[in-house]
């Protein structure tokens, strides 16, 4: 018995995204995440794609990548986030299903970030992430570690702190 989840239904997305990776040299980097790296994968589980691309070409890696995919796949949907959202990256959620919330059958839905390879995205803290399950890595891009502890409690401590004035601005 394999710890590594089935993503046979997804296999015309992951060949999809393999072969662009073998003819864009701007795709650096490609991983699974989400509930297939931590756990809980289920039939109803969508699939988290993360790719880095080559630095001042997310944008264009990110218009290509939506474009084939519409071509390519077909989605029912795509929901595109708006550029504002990410500084250095794009993402979309796309769905192959006519209503995947009825959850009859499995369903498949399609969470693909487009980010720009700095250090910040190519590191996965694997006890928040899991381990990510590559697709492909040209240059060693993905590294998995551990988060900076300090650093996850004083962004966690400066949240509380926004929240906490926010409230006190309403009362």
């Amino acid at each position: 018995m394999s710890d590594e989840p089935d993503l046979s239904r997804y296999a015309d997305v992951l060949a999809w995204i393999d072969d662009l990776g073998t003819r864009d040299d701007d795709l650096l980097a490609c991983w699974v995440g989400g509930s297939a790296a931590t756990g809980g994968y289920d039939d109803h589980s969508d699939l988290d794609v993360t790719v880095l691309a080559a630095p001042g070409t997310f944008v264009r890696v990110f218009d290509d990548l939506l474009a084939s995919l519409v071509s390519t796949l077909a989605p029912t949907s795509v929901w595109r986030l708006p550029d504002a959202t990410y500084a250095d990256g794009r993402q979309l959620f796309a769905t192959f299903d006519v209503d995947p919330g009825a959850l009859v059958g499995q369903t498949r839905l399609l969470d693909i970030v487009v980010h720009e390879a700095t250090d910040e995205h190519r590191h996965v803290d694997v006890r928040r992430h899991g381990s990510p399950l590559v697709r492909f890595d040209r240059d060693g891009l993905v590294v998995e570690r551990h988060d900076d502890e300090t650093e996850l409690r004083r962004g966690a401590a400066e949240t509380i702190d926004q929240i906490r004035q926010d409230r006190k601005s309403v009362v």
